[in-house]
């Protein structure tokens, strides 16, 4: 189930674990192309890779979130 793969990730990032966090998103990611948690796996991977200085591959999703029109972020 996606929302099991998802929840794993977000307690990660919600401890502020975000080197584990970005592994657990990229799983959800790869695993659920079209998940239902698409855009906050996307966002919170890329709060993450900017805490962690990483600026050019958190752009990316942000682009994801941005592009997909009106959303909760």
């Amino acid at each position: 189930h996606d929302s099991i793969s998802f929840l794993a990730a977000e307690t990660r990032f919600a401890k502020g674990q975000c080197e584990e966090a970005i592994k657990k998103f990229d799983d959800y990611l790869s695993k659920f192309p079209t998940g239902y948690f698409l855009l906050q796996a996307h966002f919170y991977r890329s709060e993450c890779l900017f805490k962690l200085k990483n600026y050019k591959e958190s752009v990316k999703g942000y682009e994801y979130v941005a592009d997909a029109g009106m959303n909760i972020f």
